[in-house]
């Protein structure tokens, strides 16, 4: 994950943005259905993504994305900014 970061920061000074953060999310679920005692389903569901908040020139960017490579995430700092 710390290159995850440290790419977001390096694209916030490339792009010089005034503020820019970025959050990242991992979420783990399971999920358990039963009829009249019996198993219907069991289900588990991981998720992961990360979203990235920009304030520049008195204006707030936000946009998102599940794909951690480099290149996504320069691309999603370069569309919050947009």
């Amino acid at each position: 994950m710390r290159e995850i970061i440290n790419e977001a920061l390096n694209a916030f000074e490339i792009l010089k943005v005034s503020y820019g953060e970025i959050r990242i999310v991992e979420k783990e679920s399971e999920s358990i259905y039963l009829r009249n005692g019996n198993l219907e389903v069991f289900a588990r569901d991981d998720d992961k993504g990360f979203g990235i908040r920009i304030f520049h020139n008195g204006s707030m960017g936000f946009a998102a994305s599940n794909d951690f490579s480099k290149e996504k995430v320069f691309e999603t700092v370069k569309l919050a900014k947009k």
